[in-house]
């Protein structure tokens, strides 16, 4: 696959022979885990720590030439994985073909031959380092979050314009294709040697479970500058807290009986149970339905908008008095519903409806 994070390179993958900087199938030796990308940034070979993947465009450049067989050492009559990704799906990766030059964007699941190379010390080029991230530590689903961070050119050529950043919340220190995309933005100025630019930019925290995360900052993130060094290009990972709100109708009143098109007085009592805050807007509902369970088919009698937020542990008791709809005389039922429409991610999204209560409505 488009390979795993490594935590050294200790022993050489079983089809490498003695070669330690090819790899080829699922897994690669000292793999923490199961992620879907791989770098070569932590790779220790030949006294050097700066490994990475090649671009597509060092890959095209020993396309046909006996410089790959020459220096890379294996069979290059393979497709190889380059470090250039792709935003629609991010899901995907390009790959060449060392002598025939095919390439095509592949899914990065597919198995495919990875490659570690390093730049030269001596090659003049940019390096874009994240030197700062700054995030909030804890936030709630659907909560508004700022982030700044510092780009600097370690390098000793210009960073040329333009190149992409990206925020992402991951279950783990490490950048890997099922990682949450959280916002992009584009820099679209030259960077000289030495200097640094700071941005602040803010996303909508999308429906995640509860729990410990992290946020992850990546610049150049889809590969189109020639750096000296690829691996430095994502920031330390920021340790970040979510929670979730958990609305649960408590009580719920409303009469037994009434008149064919007559005014009914409800009231119900919504509590939040969750561990972070409801965040305004959302919906409660009341239902006539014919029978106790709610289906799509049951009439809206009532409804109450929350313009305002609902912190963990609180309550909001509503009162409505609706106008029933004309109906045929006989045996109904009241259903409430707390987030009706769904615009709330929970972390339980089946204790939202309180037990139907009965209602007869008379003829006219």
């Amino acid at each position: 696959m488009w390979g795993s994070e490594l935590t050294g390179n200790v022993q050489p993958d079983a089809a490498d022979d003695s070669r330690m900087n090819d790899y080829f199938g699922s897994r690669v030796p000292g793999s923490p885990d199961g992620s879907t990308e791989n770098y070569c940034h932590d790779l220790a070979e030949g006294g050097f720590g700066d490994w990475r993947m090649p671009t597509d465009s060092e890959l095209r450049a020993v396309v046909g030439s006996t410089l790959a067989a020459t220096y890379f050492g294996f069979d290059i009559a393979d497709t190889f994985w380059s470090s250039s990704t792709w935003d629609a799906p991010p899901t995907t990766a390009f790959g060449i073909h060392l002598v025939g030059g095919g390439n095509s964007f592949n899914q990065k699941t597919a198995l495919q031959r990875v490659v570690c190379v390093r730049t030269p010390d001596t090659l003049a080029a940019p390096d874009l380092v994240v030197t700062a991230f700054a995030a909030p530590t804890l936030a709630v689903t659907r909560q508004s979050l700022s982030f700044t961070w510092t780009i600097t050119n370690a390098g000793t050529q210009d960073a040329p314009a333009t190149w992409w950043e990206d925020v992402f919340l991951s279950r783990d220190r490490y950048y890997s294709s099922d990682d949450i995309w959280l916002m992009d933005e584009l820099h679209s100025t030259s960077l000289s040697p030495g200097a640094s630019y700071t941005t602040t930019k803010s996303a909508t925290l999308r429906g995640v479970p509860a729990g410990e995360w992290y946020l992850l900052i990546q610049t150049d993130s889809t590969n189109v500058v020639l750096e000296r060094n690829d691996g430095n290009n994502t920031g330390s990972a920021f340790a970040f807290t979510v929670t979730n709100p958990d609305l649960t109708p408590t009580a719920f009143t409303a009469p037994s009986v009434a008149a064919n098109q007559g005014t009914v007085s409800l009231s119900w009592t919504v509590t939040n149970a969750g561990t972070g805050a409801a965040l305004a807007n959302w919906f409660d509902s009341v239902y006539l339905s014919t029978d106790a369970t709610y289906g799509s088919g049951d009439t809206e009698v009532a409804y109450r908008m929350h313009t305002s937020d609902l912190a963990p542990g609180a309550s909001t008791i509503v009162t409505a008095t609706p106008r029933l709809p004309a109906v045929p005389a006989g045996d109904y039922y009241l259903i409430l519903r707390s987030d009706s429409v769904g615009q709330l991610y929970e972390s339980n999204e089946t204790n939202n409806e309180w037990t139907a209560l009965p209602i007869r409505i008379a003829g006219p």
